[in-house]
């Protein structure tokens, strides 16, 4: 009978370690256990991401005009920046190398300037519902540090790189 008894403590044992970790109807155990409850309802929904479109931006070249290279000089050229892209979403514009331009003659610099946009160095615009928008630039050319650095008639070049991203994804 002791064996008996004992078999049946340990039968019993076991089985209440086999149970003790469940609950029935338990939502911290299990979220779906409303799916087995007549009293409770559920909908599914999905969660989309849309990549925006591809952005593109185009920079008309700058014909600054005659310098004597006498005094700095700063112009305004309008509408020399494209944007496309996504509609009605902001793009933040800059320039690589904070839109130095260094004029050279081979290798020596001759002379330098900088470029920016009517508001400085960066900009933000919105594309608005056509997904298009143009922007000015503000050119500075500075007066060489050396007098006689310029050659008569030469043409000098400095190249300049906007760069832009989505603002705020």
């Amino acid at each position: 009978m002791k064996k008996l008894l004992s078999v049946l403590f340990i039968l019993g044992s076991f089985s209440a370690l086999a149970n003790d970790g469940v609950q029935v109807d338990s939502p911290e155990a299990d979220p779906a256990w409303c799916l087995t409850n007549p009293c409770s309802a559920e909908d599914q929904f999905n969660v989309t991401v849309k990549v925006p479109e591809q952005l593109k931006i185009k920079v008309d070249d700058i014909a600054f005009g005659l310098w004597c290279g006498t005094k700095t000089v700063t112009k305004h050229f309008e509408n020399k920046v494209t944007v496309d892209g996504e509609k009605n979403e902001n793009v933040k514009l800059g320039f690589k190398y904070s839109g130095d331009l260094n004029f050279k003659d081979g290798s020596v610099s001759k002379f330098t300037g900088k470029v920016a946009f009517a508001s400085g160095a960066e900009e933000v615009v919105n594309l608005g519902s056509a997904g298009h928008v143009q922007t000015g630039l503000k050119v500075t050319i500075n007066k060489p540090h050396a007098v006689g650095l310029l050659t008569a008639g030469k043409t000098y070049t400095a190249s300049a790189t906007v760069v832009g991203m989505y603002d705020g994804f």
